[in-house]
């Protein structure tokens, strides 16, 4: 009788979803050895290997598909058994939030101190688009906040409000605004993770079209970095305006080029169809909607 361990699974399951098993190894507080260590004994119970070798890029075998569906269908199972034995969320129950960092940090951690949610029990954690949509598809997170959405997902999305993609230059040292697309291409930016989608979105709605090239002598995760890094003279970047401090407006400046449009980036919430709403969520909504409206003006 084949007999496999479940933790085993759950650290299968973590690493095509995390896509990769360092960022697994992150996600489950396990070093990565242990990680690649349960992987070797699961495919050895199971006598097939689960991913194509090399892994430098993570593709799964036919066996490793067969395993994810499964583990995908149990996870789902076990979720909705948990729903029928402790029955459908209330007011005590936590609010599981998942949301991008950036948004997170300036707008919904500061919405968690409004009236109505305040001695409401929340769990806040931030992803990135793609981990956010996982853990919302899979039941860890009652609710996404998410700036696309993604059509091949069975997920509902709905707007909850819009951000505005804002270029910004060191204050009193920056370029010029630039006039017309190709002048992009004489800026050193700074960049960060998922700053493409900002990056391309800004250029597309305020020039209609994206630069023949962009430098970046800096990169960094955190988009907080990356406006002291302006701050400090390093070049220019493309950032959501709620992550720019009042503090940080002393350092830096908002360069809107002449006669253009802003870029207005709509946030949606994401929910799980066919998912017990927890009574909470349009509360949680309304706040953050209230918070982001001061970045709106």
């Amino acid at each position: 009788m084949l007999m496999i361990d479940l933790t085993a699974l759950e650290t299968f399951q973590t690493i095509v979803e995390a896509r990769g098993f360092g960022r697994a190894a992150e996600r489950l507080s396990l070093t990565q050895p242990a990680v690649s260590y349960r992987i070797r004994r699961l495919e050895s119970e199971l006598g097939a290997p689960l991913f194509e070798s090399p892994r430098r890029r993570l593709i799964l075998t036919e066996a490793g598909e067969r395993l994810y569906a499964f583990c995908t269908k149990l996870s789902t199972d076990v979720d909705s058994l948990r729903e029928r034995i402790s029955g459908p969320p209330t007011d005590a129950s936590p609010l599981r939030v998942c949301c991008p960092g950036a948004f997170g940090r300036s707008v919904v951690f500061p919405a968690l101190a409004a009236e109505p949610l305040r001695d409401q029990p929340i769990r806040l954690v931030f992803r990135s688009l793609d981990e956010i949509l996982d853990a919302v598809e899979r039941g860890e997170a009652d609710l996404g906040i998410a700036y696309a959405t993604r059509v091949t997902r069975p997920l509902d999305f709905r707007l909850v409000t819009d951000e505005e993609f804002c270029l910004v230059a060191p204050r009193g040292g920056g370029p010029s605004a630039p006039t017309r697309l190709e002048d992009l291409s004489s800026l050193t930016f700074v960049t960060y993770e998922e700053c493409d989608y900002v990056f391309g979105k800004w250029f597309q709605d305020v020039f209609g079209g994206s630069p023949p090239r962009i430098r970046s002598r800096w990169s960094f995760s955190r988009v907080d970095e990356v406006v002291e890094s302006v701050a400090l003279g390093r070049g220019v970047s493309i950032v959501p305006r709620h992550s720019i401090g009042a503090e940080a407006l002393g350092w830096v400046e908002i360069v809107r080029p002449p006669g253009r449009p802003r870029c207005l980036n709509p946030e949606y919430a994401v929910t799980r169809p066919g998912w017990t709403e927890h009574p909470a969520v349009d509360r949680f909504l309304d706040a953050v909607a209230k918070e982001a409206e001061q970045y709106l003006g």
